[in-house]
């Protein structure tokens, strides 16, 4: 008995201190992580002051746009009802979606806001879509639009005031979009912008059919210019995209034109080809669209900041996000992105190697993340969780690229009917062909496929039409 309490006894002190070891670790580990807080804190309390990339894009974004002599205005209100003074309701519009847009990019309220009376809708898509009775390089589509003329004469006097609108547009020098406004709410009026082209289109096939040849062609002249100056002038990614699929339909209507009037290479080839030239640097390039997403990028960042402080969440949310903080960080990519895409195709694969997103770069290191993330996290966060990868601005560069290489397709076609090559020489002239007549990615030639009589353009993005999802493009020679 005596021995054990000696050794309850001997043990008291060392009990003590590893209990005074532990409080002194304990201590210092909870001052440590105080600290570390308030180091956290004090470093977030103030934001920085916005940098000069930051300040030029926000800057460009309060510039107005023009509201007399553009197109984009006639669009902003291209369902006002008749009566109504087109381009004065689309000033109306544009203004007051504008100054709602300021106040804050992400409401939801616009269409709330913004009324005016319109036409019951428009319904040429309805109708096209039910005469979709061709295949993109096998069957014409002008065919299918001539057995079902009756049909299509009827839509085109129903939506005769949509025709109208668009034919102001192509009378406009300007198409102009403010950056301010989300892309999401001019996708419906992308649409008819679209049916407005397809509605032209339409009309020139049936006058050229009708032997009014002179009418038919100066209504694909007019609409050619119009859509290769809305290539060059379009400011976003959405309508960029919309008119890059009105083109590939004018220019595959030409190509059908070809071979189902033979006499038009005679009599109009000079006016035929001069709408089959290659895209110029200016129609090809991305850098107005994403000029304008950059812009748009930073004031939808900003508005982020005013969300209501409710609860303990959102009041974290706002300390540690610092608005000029992170619209520098967009600023700065920006900066590095847009040249950097400012390319012509065949730079396309060298550039896509030699880009990498940040969020990669610093996830690669071992411990910068950790630091990098002490001031500005949420800030940071939504930069790189928000931030478009390079790859799918790419996508839509390739897009308009293998719009281009159609084009250059079908002129490769229309030379060939112009010159008379018969099928016997027609592989060792399209192997000859000059540049204009060759692939944009690579100056490579076209392909001839002599078992089904079609050239060929083998693109970079896949499409869908009626034969299903593939990247070649397919011009028949009957």
């Amino acid at each position: 008995m005596q021995e054990a309490t000696s050794q309850t006894i001997l043990a008291a002190p060392n009990s003590r201190k590893i209990l005074t070891w532990f409080l002194r670790i304990a201590g210092g580990s909870i001052a440590a992580i105080v600290t570390f807080l308030a180091f956290c804190f004090v470093i977030n309390l103030k934001d920085v002051e916005l940098n000069p990339a930051a300040g030029e894009l926000l800057a460009l974004s309060k510039k107005p746009v023009e509201m007399n002599s553009n197109g984009y205005i006639v669009l902003s209100a291209i369902d006002a009802d008749e009566s109504q003074d087109v381009l004065k309701i689309g000033q109306e519009v544009t203004e007051k979606l504008t100054f709602l847009a300021h106040e804050n990019p992400s409401r939801i309220d616009y269409f709330e806001k913004v009324k005016y009376k319109k036409v019951p809708g428009f319904t040429w898509h309805s109708f096209r879509h039910d005469n979709e009775g061709c295949k993109d390089g096998i069957d014409f589509c002008i065919k299918a639009d001539l057995l079902n003329r009756k049909v299509l004469e009827t839509a085109l006097v129903q939506n005769a005031l949509l025709l109208k609108r668009y034919e102001m547009i192509q009378q406009l020098p300007q198409f102009s979009e403010p950056p301010t406004i989300s892309p999401v709410l001019v996708t419906g009026n992308n649409i008819s912008l679209w049916e407005g082209s397809d509605m032209a289109v339409t009309e020139a096939v049936f006058d050229i059919a009708d032997g009014k040849i002179k009418e038919g062609i100066e209504q694909l002249q007019r609409n050619d210019l119009c859509l290769r100056r809305l290539m060059r002038q379009s400011s976003t990614l959405s309508s960029k995209t919309m008119i890059t699929a009105m083109l590939k339909r004018q220019v595959k209507t030409i190509s059908e034109l070809v071979e189902m009037y033979p006499q038009l290479v005679n009599s109009n080839g000079d006016e035929l080809g001069k709408m089959l030239t290659p895209l110029t640097s200016d129609e090809l390039s991305l850098v107005p669209a994403l000029t304008d997403e950059a812009q748009y990028s930073l004031i939808r960042i900003k508005s982020i900041k005013y969300a209501e402080a409710n609860n303990f969440a959102d009041h974290f949310f706002t300390l540690f996000y610092q608005v000029n903080a992170t619209q520098n960080l967009m600023a700065d990519r920006w900066k590095t992105l847009i040249p950097s895409l400012n390319i012509l195709p065949p730079e396309f694969d060298r550039v896509r190697k030699g880009l990498q997103d940040p969020g990669t770069i610093l996830n690669e290191h071992a411990y910068l993340p950790y630091l990098h993330y002490l001031y500005n996290p949420i800030g940071k966060i939504l930069f790189y969780t928000g931030f478009t990868p390079y790859d799918i601005y790419f996508a839509y560069m390739e897009n308009v690229a293998d719009l281009d290489g159609y084009i250059r397709l079908v002129g490769l076609q229309l030379d060939i009917r112009r010159q008379g090559i018969t099928d016997d020489k027609m592989l060792a002239y399209v192997n000859g062909a000059k540049e204009p007549f060759r692939s944009p990615y690579n100056h490579q030639p076209m392909t001839w496929d002599a078992a089904h009589k079609q050239l060929q353009f083998t693109g970079s993005r896949s499409y869908r039409d009626s034969s299903g999802t593939r990247n070649v493009y397919s011009v028949k020679m009957l």
